[in-house]
């Protein structure tokens, strides 16, 4: 999710403050469980269905653009 706002000083000259937020809602996203690049989609396989851990929490991120 990305929020902006472009500040203008002048005909030319712009100021855009952004805002990004990475998992918004911090809710758990699991990695599918592989092994060198290969999935484990054999029903036969021992770790079929497993979740190998999950991605990032929440992350946030700003930043500013001057445009002339």
């Amino acid at each position: 999710m990305t929020l902006a706002k472009v500040f203008k000083f002048t005909e030319r000259v712009n100021l855009k403050f952004e805002g990004q937020a990475f998992n918004v809602f911090n809710r758990a996203n699991f990695i599918l469980a592989t092994a060198g690049g290969g999935a484990h989609n054999k029903i036969t396989d021992g770790k079929f269905g497993q979740a190998a851990g999950t991605l990032n929490a929440r992350n946030l991120q700003l930043g500013l653009k001057l445009s002339f």
